[in-house]
């Protein structure tokens, strides 16, 4: 198994992972601010909460809490989400590959790296389909199908980018644990 990023040298790995980390985090920013409003009794979580709300019923109980302000503000994060996953599957994919190199004389475990940096993408295509059911349903559609796919294609996205997170954590608590012991 390879990946496009395993060409990189170290220091062209470290210079793209930081820059797509500092994008991810300030999409991050903008999206929690974008979000805020969202919050209600109807949707606790938010966006997230529209995300999953599974059923036509729950999702129009949804936007039927938000005023015109908070739609539009959803609509906003609905958009800039398409940058986000850009920057979020490019990221984890980054650091997958990274700790995957690092970790070679474990190859079972940069294999497993290697192939979860390659999931980060269609995490990313999930998550873009997810984006236009929930931009449809805020357009007025009355598709009842919107919902539950945009809560499988959520599914989908939020266990493979938690398999990148397990993955990372695994790895670099095992990076940090060899720098500890190697003093």
């Amino acid at each position: 198994m390879n990946h496009p990023f395993i060409r990189l040298s170290r220091k062209q790995h470290l210079l793209w992972m930081a820059v797509a980390a500092a994008v991810t985090f300030l999409l991050t920013a903008i999206q929690f601010w974008a979000n805020a409003p969202l919050i209600n009794n109807a949707a606790p979580a938010g966006i997230l909460s529209f995300e999953l709300a599974g059923t036509f019923a729950n999702a129009r109980l949804m936007m039927h809490s938000w005023d015109y302000s908070a739609k539009i503000r959803a609509a906003f994060g609905l958009g800039l989400d398409f940058l986000y996953l850009i920057a979020y599957s490019m990221t984890l994919a980054l650091a997958c590959v990274y700790i995957a190199k690092s970790w070679v004389l474990f190859n079972d475990f940069s294999k497993a790296g290697l192939w979860i940096a390659w999931l980060q993408w269609p995490a990313a295509l999930f998550d873009g389909i997810e984006n236009a059911a929930l931009i449809a349903l805020l357009s007025d559609s009355n598709s009842a199908w919107l919902p539950p796919l945009a809560y499988w294609m959520a599914a989908a996205k939020f266990t493979l980018v938690g398999i990148a997170l397990l993955y990372l954590m695994a790895g670099f608590f095992g990076l940090w644990w060899q720098i500890r012991t190697n003093k």
